[in-house]
C-alpha cells in the first residue's frame, strides 16, 4: 500500500498502540517512525493485525516512562482517566495486550502470534482482570484510543522519510516533530499556581516579615513605665530669633 494512505488509515492506531506501550511521545514517536519506516512487514489482507505485529519488537525495544501515570496533554472525563490510569499502571506486556483486545479486536490466539506468548498465558492474563475492570474497558478503552493521534507533522515528517528511503535510525527532532499540547486545564492549573506563588512572594511573604520586624523592635518596650528625665535630655526649646539691626 502506499505510504500516503498506509499513514493516513492507520497511522493513529499505531500511535495509540505504541503510546499505551512506552507512556512517552517521544516514545511513540520514535516507535512510529521505524514501524512506518519499514511498511514492507504491513500488508494489505489483515492491515491492523500485521501493523501491530510490526510495532509490537520496536514497542518491546523502546524505553519505556515507567513513572507515567496519565498521558499528558489527552482530555479525559473520570471514567476514561481512572481506566488508562489502571492500565498505565500494568506491566508493559499487559497493556499492550488489553489494548490488542479492547482497542484492535485481535483474538488471543493472534495476540499470541504477536507477542510470541502462548494462547494459553494471554487468555489467563485476560481472565486475571476484575469483573468491573473489564465491563470498564468494554465501555471506555475505545473512546480513549479515540482521543490519540499522531501529529500531522509527525505524519508528514514519516511520509517524507519513507519517500526519499531514508530509514536511518529515527531521532526526535523538536523541530521537525512538536511535542504534544497541554490541554486548557492543565494550562488553567498552571496559571493558579503562578497566582498563587505571585500572591505569597509579593504580599503574604513581605506582610509577614515587616509583622515580625515589628514585633521584634516592640521586644523589651513597656508601656506603663512612666518616661524618665534621659528621655527629655534630647529636647531643648528653639532659641528666640533676635532681631537684625536696622530692623
Amino acid at each position: 500500500m502506499q505510504i500516503t494512505k498506509l499513514v493516513d488509515e492507520i497511522g493513529d492506531d499505531v500511535f495509540a498502540f505504541a503510546l499505551v506501550a512506552a507512556k512517552s511521545f517521544d516514545g511513540a514517536r520514535e516507535i512510529f517512525a521505524k514501524t512506518f519506516l519499514d511498511s514492507d512487514k504491513i500488508t494489505d489482507s489483515d492491515i491492523i493485525f500485521s501493523a501491530v505485529r510490526a510495532a509490537y519488537p520496536i514497542c518491546r525495544e523502546a524505553e519505556c516512562n515507567d513513572e507515567a501515570a496519565t498521558l499528558t496533554g489527552i482530555e479525559l472525563n473520570g471514567g476514561q482517566e481512572a481506566v488508562l490510569s489502571e492500565v498505565l499502571a500494568k506491566p508493559q506486556i499487559m497493556r499492550m495486550i488489553i489494548h490488542m483486545t479492547y482497542e484492535n479486536d485481535l483474538t488471543p490466539k493472534q495476540i499470541a502470534s504477536v507477542t510470541g506468548e502462548s494462547e494459553r498465558y494471554i487468555q489467563g492474563q485476560l481472565d486475571e482482570l476484575s469483573p468491573e475492570m473489564l465491563a470498564a474497558l468494554d465501555k471506555y478503552y475505545k473512546e480513549i484510543c479515540a482521543k490519540i493521534c499522531a501529529d500531522d507533522s509527525l505524519k508528514a515528517y514519516v511520509v517524507r522519510a519513507a519517500q526519499r528511503g531514508d530509514k536511518r535510525p529515527f531521532e526526535v527532532r523538536e523541530e521537525a516533530i512538536p511535542s504534544h499540547v497541554w490541554t486548557k486545564r492543565q494550562k488553567l492549573i498552571v496559571v493558579i499556581i503562578a497566582i498563587v506563588v505571585t500572591v505569597l512572594v509579593c504580599i503574604v511573604i513581605p506582610l509577614s516579615e515587616a509583622y515580625r520586624q515589628m514585633q521584634k523592635d516592640l521586644e523589651g518596650v513597656s508601656y506603663t513605665e512612666v518616661p524618665t528625665d534621659e528621655i527629655f535630655a534630647y529636647t531643648t526649646e528653639a532659641e528666640p530669633i533676635k532681631p537684625q539691626r536696622g530692623q
